[in-house]
């Protein structure tokens, strides 16, 4: 729990892998960053603090695929009369649908539970900008496939002896 710290920016958590449970509440944090490696989040309390870019926040937590619980109320993002529907249009996953193991799938935003039914309708209501953003992963997985490659290659062709005649 790093509540009620004056905390300005999130940084030296990265060795803390199997965090499940973070609470930044109350502090001074205005972007979400520095949670890259906690791959293992459950749950972010990380409400009054002073985050105003939503959607940046909600593009950051999309690859958290074991967040399940979020509050981001007190932050002035959270007074945008569409926030709650946002954050379960970006961060929930349909019912009918089956799960994507590395999107998160929030049961709770704001410490209330998550009608499923809410989550359909938030779903159709920003469905371009969920497009968008499933382009742009797209775009991001595909530059990282290549990446990969290039270095395993890169890898092979140096360790490879060369050959003679």
């Amino acid at each position: 729990d790093l509540s009620f710290n004056n905390i300005s920016k999130i940084e030296g958590l990265d060795s803390l892998l199997k965090l499940t449970d973070l609470s930044l509440f109350n502090n001074r944090i205005d972007k979400l960053r520095g949670l890259d490696k906690l791959t293992d989040l459950n749950c972010l309390s990380i409400g009054n603090n002073q985050i105003t870019d939503l959607l940046a926040s909600l593009q950051y937590l999309r690859p958290f695929g074991n967040l399940r619980i979020l509050s981001m109320q007190g932050n002035p993002c959270s007074r945008d009369p569409d926030y709650h529907t946002r954050i379960i249009a970006h961060l929930c996953q349909r019912v009918d649908q089956p799960k994507v193991a590395h999107l998160s799938d929030l049961v709770y935003v704001d410490y209330k539970l998550v009608d499923p039914e809410k989550v359909q309708l938030a779903k159709e209501q920003w469905q371009d900008e969920l497009y968008e953003e499933q382009e742009k992963e797209n775009r991001r997985a595909e530059e990282a496939a290549k990446e990969a490659v290039a270095k395993a290659i890169e890898s092979i062709t140096e360790h490879q002896e060369p050959t003679r005649r």
